[in-house]
């Protein structure tokens, strides 16, 4: 995951251009990731971040070590993120944990106008499959009793990105 993060930061760190000048840039990051980390660390009166996780463990994780940053909010209900206010919403293998009813479709709406989507996700595999498989939710999107991971290929998510 770190490689990920490291990879989607480079990428983004390209279209600063592109980012507000005048006020501070609004970033949401849907699930921890150590892409936190590098965002964090930007100037702080540069980049304001809101980091939505809810998974428990990760949660106190994130918030345990993103506390010294004063740029950076971490929240644990999807309910609490402003709509139409995110310059830039990014996920490093989070989309497939989205929150319990948070959609693509959702991820949009919390786009101010202009603003821009990046995410990298990991390919399936049978390895992941076996080694998350214990959680319950790994499998919710099976199909008549056949297993299907959380994990989607990327003309899955380019189709759902379309629809969104």
């Amino acid at each position: 995951m770190r490689k990920a993060s490291e990879q989607l930061w480079r990428s983004l760190a390209k279209t600063k251009t592109a980012w507000p000048r005048h006020r501070t840039l609004r970033v949401l990051q849907i699930c921890d990731a150590p892409l936190a980390d590098l965002i964090a660390a930007e100037n702080a009166g540069q980049v304001e971040l809101v980091v939505l996780e809810e998974a428990a463990g990760s949660l106190d994780r994130a918030r345990r070590r993103l506390a010294s940053f004063a740029n950076v909010t971490v929240l644990d209900v999807a309910s609490q993120v402003p709509a139409g206010i995110f310059d830039l919403i990014v996920s490093a293998h989070g989309l497939h944990r989205l929150p319990a009813g948070f959609t693509l479709e959702g991820i949009r709406s919390l786009l101010a106008p202009a603003g821009f989507f990046a995410a990298i996700e990991p390919l399936p595999s049978l390895f992941k499959d076996i080694a998350f498989g214990f959680d319950p939710a790994w499998f919710a999107k099976s199909i008549d009793g056949f297993p299907i991971g959380a994990l989607q290929s990327g003309e899955h998510w380019l189709n759902d990105l379309s629809r969104a």
